[in-house]
């Protein structure tokens, strides 16, 4: 009798780290998900654009670039957040079309308020290209 109450005592706690483990790594996984904060078509020229970021349901860690269709030298970001703090990030960066670059962001938690960047299209290809910004937690 003994024997059966400690071995069942031993399923349920096995039981019980393994559901823990599972709930933690899907936790773990949705929070290295990537959320799109806003996109934005670029003239043909050195100019600056402003993503206006929507997504209210949490601070980002980390933003990431993505540039669609034509190429563009992006030369300087700045991030604004709801708070009011800046944080400029000297991207300096030739993206190609279909190319990507990541950036942490410094600091505790805050939320994006808008997106900044300085760029222009030199040697670009005959297509305007589309910037997304995204963000991860």
């Amino acid at each position: 009798m003994k024997i059966s109450t400690i071995l069942l005592g031993a399923f349920f706690i096995a039981a019980t780290l393994l559901s823990t483990r599972v709930a933690t790594a899907q936790a773990s996984s949705c929070s290295e998900e990537w959320q799109q904060l806003g996109t934005h078509v670029v003239d043909y020229t050195l100019d600056y654009d402003v993503i206006p970021v929507t997504y209210k349901k949490g601070a980002f860690t980390t933003l990431k670039f993505k540039v669609a269709d034509g190429n563009i030298n992006m030369h300087r970001c700045m991030v604004t957040f709801e708070n009011g703090d800046k944080q400029e990030i000297e991207i300096k960066h030739q993206f190609t079309a279909n190319s990507e670059k990541t950036v942490d962001l410094k600091g505790n938690d805050r939320i994006i308020e808008k997106v900044t960047f300085w760029y222009d299209t030199k040697n670009a290809s005959s297509k305007k290209a589309v910037v997304e910004v995204w963000g991860r937690k």
